[in-house]
């Protein structure tokens, strides 16, 4: 059976109180403590690739299976990559403003809920929620602002599919031009690859590089080619078990691999 990563109990208590009343806390600090409790076997591989000071773009692939999820193990890279960015640890993780198609047994979870829960997850922590319905237009817009804000102080790190099981799939429209923003913003890529190997949690982060786009290209052609350039990036990190849709090389341009 593979390993069930999970939360301490304890510190669940303190959390679900910084939770309701919005007391700010240390990600980074929160981020050792479930790194700690569960030590299963973990690799990282190119961590040297991550500038110890300064911004980047740290674009994942969106791994996932049960007992294991991407919180999970953004967690623990977090914690990992704080022990030699001592000065500058923080990381402003992007993710899913709210779940959908969620059951508690047979009950539906309304989306109400997990919008309200990942909300205060990012005030409590300083990070932030990218809304996916598309008619939340103010509150992508408000996003967006913030985000960028974000990106003059530290590191931003997301996985631009956004959803998914491990192996590669296209991200959503759009996230192309998100991507290509900030890496214009002064943020060089750095894709990380996660999956494991047997029950060994694999971290493999690729060389910094910038999305290589001609000028003059139309908007959705531009969205396209950065996906590419991206996905592009991660397959050449991963074993091919976990190509997917990438299954074959695509807009090789940019690089960024080992």
């Amino acid at each position: 059976m593979p390993p069930r990563y999970e939360f301490p109990r304890l510190p669940a208590t303190r959390y679900a109180l910084n939770l309701l009343f919005l007391l700010r806390t240390s990600f980074v600090r929160d981020c050792q403590i479930i790194a700690d409790y569960n030590d299963y076997p973990r690799r990282f591989d190119g961590i040297e690739n991550v500038p110890a000071v300064g911004r980047f773009l740290l674009t994942a692939n969106h791994y996932a299976r049960s007992g294991l999820q991407p919180y999970h193990w953004a967690m623990i890279a977090t914690a990992e990559l704080a022990k030699s960015r001592r000065t500058d640890p923080h990381i402003y993780w992007v993710f899913t403003s709210e779940w959908r198609g969620r059951h508690f047994g047979p009950l539906p979870l309304p989306a109400l809920i997990f919008r309200w829960l990942f909300s205060r997850v990012a005030r409590v922590y300083d990070l932030v929620t990218l809304p996916i319905t598309p008619d939340a237009v103010m509150r992508r817009a408000a996003t967006m602002r913030k985000l960028f804000h974000l990106a003059k102080r530290g590191p931003i790190a997301l996985t631009p599919e956004g959803t998914g099981a491990g192996v590669l799939q296209k991200p959503p429209p759009g996230s192309g031009l998100l991507l290509h923003a900030l890496n214009r913003s002064g943020l060089p890529v750095i894709p990380l690859a996660v999956w494991e190997e047997n029950d060994e949690l694999v971290f493999k982060f690729g060389k910094p590089f910038d999305l290589d786009l001609p000028p003059g290209t139309p908007r959705q052609e531009r969205d396209a080619m950065a996906q590419d350039q991206i996905m592009s990036a991660l397959r050449k990190l991963l074993p091919q078990t976990y190509h997917g849709e990438y299954g074959t090389a695509v807009a090789e341009t940019g690089g960024g691999s080992e």
